[in-house]
């Protein structure tokens, strides 16, 4: 029996399916939820889509995950997987929510391109300083 592809389209929300990894990380990321930004035609293969994370599953990202994607220059607001990893969901938030909360997470995370040291430093400029 010959599979259906998903009838999906840009703008989409997409929920990944239980059990998908991080293909950079290696970590579970079933679950998460997005909105579908493009999608790549592949001959003989699952097509991709690239996803933009909504405002839910960003504010629920784990912090080692954001740190590590700063240090290494990953985006970790969206990412690429097969159509074959996820299914089609219901949006839980709109587009200005998303831009809202990766605002705050860049200002959380601002210096942590620069591995502890950086880490160091948001810690330092995190407190309250009173003169």
């Amino acid at each position: 029996m010959t599979k259906k592809p998903l009838s999906l389209k840009v703008g989409d929300s997409v929920v990944v399916k239980p059990g998908v990894t991080d293909p950079d990380m290696g970590d579970p990321i079933g679950g998460w939820q997005g909105r579908i930004l493009a999608i790549e035609k592949r001959k003989g293969q699952p097509d991709m889509v690239h996803i933009q994370w909504d405002s839910i599953t960003l504010k629920q990202m784990p912090a080692l995950m954001i740190e590590h994607c700063e240090e290494e220059g990953l985006n970790w607001g969206e990412i690429w997987l097969d159509t074959e990893d996820v299914e089609p969901a219901k949006p839980r938030d709109t587009g200005k929510d998303v831009v809202k909360a990766a605002a705050e997470i860049e200002e959380q995370y601002a210096w942590a391109f620069l591995g502890r040291q950086g880490r160091s430093i948001q810690k330092v400029l995190a407190r309250d300083f009173f003169w």
